[in-house]
């Protein structure tokens, strides 16, 4: 997630961009790739090492009447060779992300649009190592797509970075590497409408922590009216059958392909290895690496926040917001997703849909319904939570009562519930035996737990053919989204990042794409996980093997609790508590 900030910031700052450029004509050094729809024209990069191809349009513009629906084919133009601009789908950023405090975002707090924006934004970067693409005829390379996180409200393709260092990498020791394919998705209120969030009436009581807005979101408002819930979630599914169908074109293998994804995009890996609850056969792709994945779903703002949003731009129905301008319906997108509270939360979200997302995957694997024969990592960073506790607010037992009531709506209604995540799993005893030792780290603890720790251990204990990788990423300060520098690490000293750990991360990840396991003689040794759990260390002071600090005991049964509690009526045992509809 720190995309996020990369991408705030990166708002202020002026772009340089050009137009789409055609030529028809082809020299003998340019790098051209007939996709039969269309040519596009790629680049040396890094001292003529590595060849770029950016912005290839995967699908058709999801425009006019194409808007909220699934991705479709693009057009054929063969008029001359593509070279597009970059592009980036609309954004928006939730206020306390950019402020750190929950306060009302208005019309005037609507940020100036970036200029690459477009609603035409459905392109993928395609990375490969030069040598590949000259004997590409008969390189059958491994392929690494990447899928960036950002809420599913912010973000794009390259904002953590191009990847020339990862693929650079994936070179060493003689190994032919690795193609990179970053993809672009829909984001926010562009979407899908069917999602907008809404407070579920007074008469559906679903006390199922978690999963009630999730729930209640996908059977809400404008849901069925000629739109497509997770359409970035197909678009991102698109993408991957794109690379399926070309690939090959650049050098690549399609049974060799790895996805990855941070955060947001790192729950999106996890409902494409549970896709149709594993009910139509394999993925389009043989591995996949999950790194903090985000599971804590978007709450619904009030409802007089939304009706006062929708009055806003005068709308009705989907035709209404179909027939929108884009400048339009982005300023309405910025008002939604602005206003995302609580703390730490987001607006927009993957939700059950009964078809490509018959339920959450905590729930899909716990069920069996996933592709088992899939090569797995996962990765979560030290302090996953601090980022999204208000910690200033939050100074003792009762605030964090509260706060973790307005975080997880039903214990509100749930006095019993909410004293067994207080008293029980995360009781206010801070000698460090429970893995805090004062109010903040107790908050951050919780939060990272409930997000995204538990999430990648869920991953950990599937049960997957394979053996599956999990590692800790542990040098400071280790918040989330910090590893997004390592995995993106180019070259030389950057501020900030130890380049040594830098280097064995993305050997242990090219090393794990190309041969679905990450060690190498020349890395230390990075062993299976088990569960209780082995996880191998990232950190400054070693990289190896480690038992989690809490001990086994205490971290399955706080992480148990986050996966069962969401969708057990009754959830009861000598160390669990009846949570009651």
């Amino acid at each position: 997630m720190l995309a996020f900030f990369i991408a705030f910031f990166a708002l202020l700052m002026p772009f340089v961009t050009t137009n789409g450029a055609r030529n028809a004509s082809i020299g003998v050094d340019d790098y051209v790739v007939d996709l039969g729809y269309q040519l596009n024209r790629g680049q040396a990069v890094v001292n003529n090492t590595l060849v770029t191809f950016r912005n290839v349009r995967f699908a058709a513009p999801p425009v006019g009447p194409l808007r909220f629906l699934a991705p479709t084919i693009p057009a054929v133009d063969r008029t001359g060779i593509q070279n597009a601009s970059d592009v980036i789908c609309p954004q928006a950023f939730p206020k306390w992300l950019t402020t750190g405090a929950v306060t009302p975002f208005t019309p005037a707090d609507i940020p100036p649009v970036d200029p690459r924006t477009s609603e035409d934004c459905l392109f993928l970067d395609v990375l490969l190592p030069k040598r590949i693409w000259e004997t590409r005829q008969g390189s059958h390379a491994a392929v690494l797509v990447w899928i960036y996180g950002g809420g599913f409200d912010v973000g794009w393709k390259d904002a953590s970075g191009r990847g020339y260092g990862l693929v650079a990498r994936s070179q060493q020791s003689g190994s032919q590497g690795v193609i990179l394919v970053s993809i672009g998705y829909r984001l926010g209120l562009f979407v899908s409408p069917a999602v907008i969030p809404r407070v579920p009436k007074p008469e559906i009581q679903l006390s199922l922590l978690i999963s009630v807005v999730l729930t209640s979101r996908s059977k809400g408002w404008m849901n069925g009216a000629g739109v497509k819930s997770n359409a970035g979630l197909l678009d991102q599914r698109f993408a991957l059958e794109w690379v399926q169908r070309y690939i090959h074109l650049f050098g690549g293998d399609p049974s060799r392909v790895t996805i990855l994804g941070e955060s947001a995009g790192g729950s999106s890996v996890e409902a494409h290895i549970t896709a149709y609850g594993g009910s139509k056969g394999s993925s389009p792709f043989k591995g996949a690496i999950i790194q903090s994945p985000y599971i804590l779903p978007s709450y619904p703002l009030p409802n007089s926040q939304v009706d006062a949003v929708l009055s806003f731009g005068n709308v009705d129905s989907v035709d209404t917001l179909r027939s929108m301008s884009s400048t339009d319906l982005q300023k309405l997108n910025a008002l939604l997703v602005g206003n995302s509270q609580p703390f730490g939360t987001f607006t927009f979200g993957v939700v059950p849909d009964d078809d490509y997302v018959p339920d959450l995957p905590g729930k899909l694997f716990q069920q069996e319904r996933f592709d088992h024969e899939l090569f797995v990592m996962t990765g979560h960073n030290q302090d996953e939570g601090s980022r999204f506790v208000p910690n200033t607010l939050i100074t003792n037992d009762s605030s964090y009562a509260t706060f973790l009531e307005s975080l997880i709506l039903p214990l509100a209604n749930n006095a019993t519930a909410l004293n067994f995540i207080t008293q029980k799993l995360y009781p206010p005893i801070f000698d460090g035996s429970q893995g805090y030792t004062n109010q903040t780290e107790r908050n951050n603890l919780t939060i990272a737990d409930a997000t995204f720790v538990c999430n990648a251990r869920f991953m950990d204990q599937a049960n997957f053919v394979p053996k599956t990788y999990a590692y800790e990423f542990s040098v400071s300060p280790a918040v989330h989204g910090a590893d997004l520098s390592y995995t993106f690490y180019d070259f030389g000293t950057v501020p900030g990042v130890n380049t040594t750990v830098a280097e064995v991360m993305q050997s242990y990840l090219t090393r794990f794409v190309e041969t679905g396991q990450p060690n190498s003689p020349a890395l230390p040794f990075f062993s299976p996980a088990r569960p209780g759990l082995t996880v191998q260390n990232l950190g400054s002071d070693f990289v190896g093997p480690m038992l989690d600090e809490r001990g086994i005991k205490q971290l399955q049964d706080r992480c148990q609790f986050w996966q069962d509690v969401p969708y057990l009526l009754n959830y009861q045992s000598d160390a669990r508590v009846l949570v009651e509809m």
